[in-house]
Parts: C-alpha cells; sequence; structure tokens
C-alpha cells in the first residue's frame, strides 16, 4: 500500500460525504491507496456517509472509543494504517482530482521518510467575506513561514503528507492538543526538531470550507489562541523555547495583506476584520492562560498513539456495516 488517507471528524456528516466523493473521484490507482476515516463522535450519520460515499474505494470508519479531539483521532487512525505514507485531511476539506498524484510527484524528488509534505489550500466559501478573511490569514501565514518552499517552517493539517515510520517514530500528534488548534504548529515542530525538512508543494490542493458566520469566525480564530496555550505547554514539557513573539513587520503585513487582492468597499470590510482575528486569538489565548493559570506541564514528553488499554480498543464498521474489534497498538 503506497498512501493512507486518514480523515478525523466530528459530527459534519454532509460536509465529511463531499469530502468522500472527491477522494472516490481522485486521479489515481485505487489499489494503491485506502481510506481510514475516524469518528470521534461516534455518530450513525457519519458511520452512514462513510458506507455510503466510501464503497468505492473502501473507506474504513472506526469509531473512538470516547471523544479525544482531532490530534487523538489521527493518531489513531495511523496505527491502523498501512500505507508507506500518511495523507491528513480534515473533513471540511475537499482534495482536487490531482492531489494525491501531486504528493508523489513531490515524493520522487524528495529524500522519503525524512520530509513531509504540505499542500496548498484555497477557500471554499469565496462568497463570505468570513470566509475570504480566515483564508488571508492561512494565505499569509504560508507566505510568510514557507518562502523557501524547500525548507518550509509550518503546515496545517487539513493538507499534510508524511512517512508512516517517521511519523509514528516522533509519536504522532500530541494528544494534549483537544481543539482543533496549534496541533500542526507543534507536530511540523517537532518534526523539523528531528532533523527532518518540511516541503511546501504547491500544486497539491484542496478547498476548505472556512467559517461563514461572525459568531463562528470569531470563535474559530478564538480557539486558535487558546490552542498556543497548549503549544506553551508542549514546549515547557519538551524543554524548547516558548514561541516570541513576532516583529511588528509581521503584523502589519497581516493586516495590510487584502489590499493585494480586494478592492473598494469589500477591501473596507477586510481591513477591519483583520484585527478581529488578532483580537479574537488574543482574546483566546488569555481566558485560556487564566483558566489554566495553575496548571503545570505534563512531564510525559512523548504523545501515546492510540488509545490507553483501559479505554478498549475502537469499534470498526466495515462497508456492510458489521462491527468487529481490532487493537489499535501501533
Amino acid at each position: 500500500m503506497r498512501h493512507s488517507i486518514v480523515v478525523p471528524t466530528y459530527r459534519r456528516p454532509d460536509r465529511l460525504r463531499e469530502l468522500l466523493r472527491a477522494v472516490c473521484a481522485l486521479e489515481y490507482p485505487r489499489h494503491d491507496f485506502e481510506v481510514i476515516v475516524v469518528d470521534d463522535g461516534n455518530c450513525e450519520r457519519t458511520a452512514a456517509a462513510v458506507a455510503e460515499e466510501g464503497a468505492p474505494v473502501g473507506a474504513r470508519y472506526v469509531a473512538c472509543p470516547q471523544r479525544g479531539g482531532p490530534a487523538r483521532a489521527r493518531n489513531l487512525g495511523a496505527s491502523l494504517a498501512s500505507g508507506e505514507y500518511l495523507a491528513f485531511l480534515d473533513d471540511d476539506a475537499v482534495p482536487f482530482s490531482d492531489w494525491l498524484a501531486r504528493f508523489d510527484a513531490a515524493i520522487a524528488t524528495a529524500t522519503g521518510q525524512t520530509v513531509a509534505f504540505g499542500g496548498r489550500t484555497i477557500n471554499a466559501e469565496s462568497n463570505t467575506l468570513f470566509g475570504i478573511a480566515s483564508q488571508n490569514v492561512v494565505d499569509f501565514l504560508y507566505a510568510w513561514y514557507n518562502r523557501d518552499a524547500s525548507d518550509a517552517g509550518f503546515f496545517a493539517t487539513n493538507n499534510l503528507l508524511c512517512g508512516r515510520v517517521a511519523f509514528l517514530f516522533i509519536g504522532g500528534f500530541d494528544e494534549s492538543f483537544r481543539s482543533a488548534a496549534a496541533e500542526d504548529r507543534d507536530f511540523c515542530d517537532r518534526w523539523r526538531e528531528h532533523g527532518r525538512r518540511l516541503v511546501f508543494v504547491p500544486d497539491a490542493v484542496v478547498r476548505h470550507h472556512q467559517r461563514s458566520t461572525f459568531a463562528a469566525f470569531f470563535k474559530q480564530h478564538a480557539v486558535y489562541g487558546r490552542g498556543a496555550v497548549d503549544l506553551h505547554l508542549a514546549r515547557d514539557r519538551r524543554g524548547v523555547e516558548r514561541p516570541h513573539l513576532e516583529p511588528a513587520r509581521f503584523y502589519s503585513s497581516l493586516l495590510l495583506f487584502p489590499v493585494a487582492s480586494a478592492h473598494g468597499w469589500r477591501l473596507a470590510m477586510l481591513l477591519l476584520l483583520g484585527p478581529v482575528t488578532q483580537l479574537a486569538y488574543a482574546w483566546g489565548f488569555f481566558t485560556e492562560r487564566w483558566r489554566r493559570r495553575h496548571q503545570r506541564p505534563d512531564p510525559l514528553t512523548h504523545p501515546v498513539l492510540g488509545p490507553s488499554p483501559a479505554e478498549g480498543r475502537p469499534a470498526e464498521r466495515g462497508d456492510d456495516g458489521a462491527r468487529d474489534r481490532r487493537d489499535a497498538a501501533p
């Protein structure tokens, strides 16, 4: 098996159906990839979506014993994977038909297990200002941290591929990150700390459904701020210096980023929403830090892949809907 596509999901069966239809349409030999959907919500509608839309590629449905967040769900999927490479997608991301083939082409020019690859994410909600504003933040961060595509600094987990052996060696995703925030930055940090490279593959494209209302938009960026607290604690556990504030040029460039692609009233609104993302981030960070003001970093230095023995084994459902039991140990 060449690739294992791992998709964590939580109560978004309609979005998941769209993703699975796109995966089934990939221009890639079907005998050379598998699809593992890990349900962090143990939802019957999610199981039905996998059975119906994922049938053409034999997608596997795995239910988490209890909700643990996307980092833990990805680790569980990775522990059950048989592919040489792990390709991670989020349940609200839709890959282009040549997505996996583009990653394969990048692998051919790199050094295999020592490299992780990140693709490009484009906005699927181009008609909403909130979706555009969120995508602007993503685009700016990729431009800032990945100026050298062959030695990049950060990728989001909605479009990421790496060698399975190397992934397991560094411990996968840190399961202390319970929200969909900063676990990707932590993974990229640890990958690079192990002397490995990140390579940007702009031709490996997915469409991402951004938040389309102000409340969801603000909450999303506040969650990112809360995730930064987890990132600080994770670095404390490893004895690594905490991240510093970026130079003033970073923030001014971020806030002015819409100028290059918008004009008129739309530009004015996007220039207003830029500071809102940073206010929401700061709100999430400081409220979470206050909530955890007495918390000390966990002495564990390595995340644990899969559930602990006390939590049992994951339930898995095949195409016929029958459940069996499998060991989740890597």
